[in-house]
Order: C-alpha cells, then structure tokens, then sequence
C-alpha cells in the first residue's frame, strides 16, 4: 500500500475522487460504483465509500459468512453470472 495507508479502507478514502468534489466520470454517484471482492474487508471498503457489493466466494471466506456481512449480492462464482442476477 501508498506510504501512510494502513489499510484497504484508508487507501479508498484517499482514493475517492468526489470527496474533494471531483470525479473522473461527471455526475458519478458512489451508488452506481460496484465493488467485486471475495473477503469481509472488500466488503467494508465498498461499504465505507457507499458503493454497491458482489461478494464472490473464491477467497478465504464461505458464501455463508459473506452473506452473514450482507453484501448487496454474494456468489459462489463468477461463472455464468448475469447482468440479470444483479438487479
């Protein structure tokens, strides 16, 4: 990680561009923002900048206790996934 960022959740903050009203995309809303990740942390990080989630379970951590942190979705996989799946 950058010099100073103890943490994934530290490294979004400093990363969010809107924070300083700035934004890469105009008019990007941290709702229309989806974090893919497969551990407890990824799910905080996307929680802290309120981004959606997909919690994938190919990481250390069951489809049991990702859904136990309620991310938006959880999958066991990727494969096969839909668009449609995510609404």
């Amino acid at each position: 990680m950058p010099s100073g960022i103890k943490t994934r959740t530290g490294m979004t903050l400093r990363a969010r561009p809107w924070r300083q009203g700035r934004s890469l995309i105009p008019g990007l809303r941290p709702a229309e923002i989806l974090v893919i990740g497969d551990t407890d942390r990824d799910i905080q990080c996307a929680r802290t900048i309120g981004a959606m989630v997909l919690a994938v379970a190919t990481g250390p951590q069951s489809i049991s206790e990702l859904e136990g942190l309620e991310p938006d979705w959880a999958v066991a996989h990727l494969t096969g996934l839909q668009p449609a799946h995510l609404s």
